[in-house]
């Protein structure tokens, strides 16, 4: 929890890190109205996008796979949106 201004810039950062990385779901803020009201120079904070990771599948799991769609006459791949945050479309 943030008691100063100047800490939520930690703890969004923090949440964005637990959003982008492992079990996906929602993460919840709870920040006091003194706190929130609170004002303080943004400048001395700057934002730095926080870049995600998750682990990689089991090695013999993705060769089966990738043996399957390089096999298939008509393969279809359904993607969700890993895809987007691993920029991986291509």
């Amino acid at each position: 929890m943030a008691y100063f201004a100047d800490q939520i810039p930690t703890l969004m950062r923090r949440a964005f890190v637990f959003l982008r990385t492992g079990r996906p779901g929602p993460v919840m803020i709870e920040i006091p109205s003194d706190v929130a009201s609170e004002e303080f120079d943004d400048e001395l904070l700057p934002y730095s996008p926080v870049k995600g990771w998750r682990p990689a599948g089991d090695q013999a799991d993705v060769k089966r796979v990738a043996s399957a769609l390089i096999g298939a006459k008509n393969p279809v791949i359904r993607a969700g949106n890993g895809i987007l945050y691993a920029n991986a479309w291509d």
